[in-house]
């Protein structure tokens, strides 16, 4: 019975942190630890080496890089094996590492495991082509790592 209350508690935070209505919570789990819960835009703000625990939905897979994303940006996920072959595009999961840069790409780094709490639609973040190119050259990398949809972009003829 113990599991199936723990499944539910976690099913109720996974979708109060998707629905926003909180940010930065602290959950008690059967065992006594406490585990401390973070947005990605919190992870993404830290310090090279600070711990967090973030949850988002998988919006690619790519080796033993993982990107994730929630209402507040997204992340790379980037684990120490492959044992992160099971996830897929799709799946809500729950992680921690310890945040790092890697070629300019914010991380969390040094992932030995993950909790999958569900599944959800791939979310994206509607953006402008100039709001991506404020986003690089200011160096704010807040679309970075984030599944996107260009509004207003015109296509031209394309030549072979």
């Amino acid at each position: 019975m113990r599991k199936k209350k723990f499944r539910l508690l976690s099913w109720l935070v996974t979708v109060v942190m998707l629905l926003g209505l909180m940010t930065d919570m602290s959950i008690v789990l059967a065992s006594g630890e406490e585990s401390m819960m973070q947005t990605i835009a919190q992870a993404k703000a830290g310090t090279n080496g600070q711990e967090f625990t973030v949850q988002g939905t998988v919006t690619l897979v790519d080796g033993r890089n993982v990107y994730i994303q929630d209402d507040t940006g997204g992340i790379d996920i980037f684990f120490n094996s492959s044992k992160q072959s099971v996830i897929a595009m799709g799946d809500i999961i729950k992680a921690t590492g310890k945040r790092a840069e890697y070629k300019g790409l914010i991380e969390l780094a040094e992932t030995d495991s993950y909790e999958k709490l569900g599944t959800s639609a791939l979310p994206f973040t509607k953006v402008t082509i100039a709001d991506l190119i404020t986003d690089y050259t200011s160096g704010t990398k807040f679309y970075q790592s984030q599944r996107v949809l260009i509004e207003g972009a015109i296509l031209g003829e394309i030549n072979n």
